[in-house]
């Protein structure tokens, strides 16, 4: 019995609503109440508000138990509630996605060096400077995967006891929900899709190797030579694509555009942004996610036979990863939502273009969001 139930039905969950219904029904709400979808609605902005507090306190475990126990009063978070503009795109950014894939660190680097690019230094000091940002990369990576490596490690491990107890249908099922979470990310198919990939690879890799004394690896690494070659163009040409749309965007600083048409390409060099951001990403995914398998795969401390039950393991996160997919419903509230993105990033670029109309607008660039992936 819980002493206020308002929260609840603001999102339209039972009490006993779990922590992934809640925020299913939170995201819905949220999208269907978003102010930019109802201009005439002097109300929208206020009940879009009153969402956004609700999900805060039941996603809380601690802030949910107040409010179940003593109601809405007791369950103010400590540092009051975020405004629900700024929250909203922040927890579908990815967070999910934290322990199996980490950070990008590769596309904050690049934002970093593009700040300091700009000032006044010698080239030998922009080198130096570059050369330590790299090298801090590096180690950050190698630390990420050491990490990355225990929490998959620690699920594979789940699965090598649940072949042993009979329960690799139970194991499966977890696997399956997680997946429902997961594809509503930012990004979510994508990041699926792509890890599914590289655990399908690196798993029947491993498997064949084991089969064929090793011989398997020279046909394995020219394979993967090929993707990497592959993904490197499509990289370079969405990057020319968004440089172009940042120059033309450059050549109109005469005030030659309307604000209507502006504000058009204004987005347009926002969508080009998230695609480099994506693209950038996805190398970065790719090579970490190789590493993380081998770290596993390759521990010599574990027996060949044990490490080849959790191939087995990969390749099934990899089947329920590779099969996940949207219901038209469901792709239609991605939609909106990474619009919002393309949204807020064009909102920084035109700020950027304000406050910095002199420069190139290609250090636009800088202000992507990489939490958003």
């Amino acid at each position: 019995m819980v002493k206020e139930t308002a929260y609840y039905e603001l999102l339209g969950v039972e009490p006993d609503a779990t922590s992934s219904e809640i925020k299913k029904a939170y995201r819905k709400k949220a999208l269907s109440m978003l102010p930019e979808k109802h201009p005439s609605n002097i109300g929208a902005n206020e009940k879009f508000q009153a969402i956004a507090e609700a999900y805060q306190v039941l996603h809380s475990k601690e802030l949910r138990e107040k409010y179940d126990k003593l109601g809405k009063e007791a369950a103010i978070p400590k540092k009051g509630f975020e405004d629900a503009s700024e929250y909203f795109p922040t927890i579908f950014g990815g967070e999910g996605f934290k322990d199996w894939i980490g950070s990008f660190l590769l596309f904050q680097q690049m934002n970093e060096s593009l700040d300091f690019l700009e000032e006044d230094l010698t080239q030998k000091q922009k080198e130096d400077k570059l050369l330590e940002l790299d090298q801090k990369r590096h180690q950050n990576v190698k630390e990420e995967v050491k990490v990355l490596a225990e929490k998959l490690d620690h699920k594979l491990e789940k699965y090598y006891f649940a072949v042993k107890d009979g329960k690799v249908d139970k194991w499966v099922k977890k696997v399956e929900q997680e997946v429902e979470i997961l594809k509503m990310q930012s990004f979510g198919i994508e990041l699926l899709h792509t890890m599914a990939l590289v655990y399908r690879t690196k798993a029947n890799n491993f498997i064949a190797s084991n089969n064929t004394l090793g011989v398997s690896k020279i046909f394995t690494k020219v394979r993967d030579g090929v993707r990497d070659f592959i993904n490197n163009y499509n990289l370079i040409s969405t990057n020319l694509s968004a440089q172009q749309t940042m120059e033309q965007l450059d050549e109109t600083q005469a005030g030659k555009l309307t604000a209507d048409e502006r504000h058009k390409l204004e987005s347009l060099m926002a969508s080009k942004a998230v695609a480099v951001m994506w693209s950038v990403s996805k190398l970065e995914l790719i090579s970490k996610l190789r590493d993380v398998c081998n770290k596993i795969l390759h521990d010599e401390e574990v027996s060949p036979k044990d490490r080849v039950v959790k191939a087995h393991g990969l390749l099934l996160i990899a089947e329920k990863f590779e099969k996940a997919k949207r219901s038209p419903e469901e792709a239609e509230e991605a939609k909106v939502f990474e619009k919002l993105l393309v949204n807020a990033e064009a909102r920084e670029i035109h700020k950027k273009q304000n406050s910095k109309h002199h420069k190139k607008p290609s250090t636009s660039l800088n202000h992507t969001r990489n939490n958003h992936i």
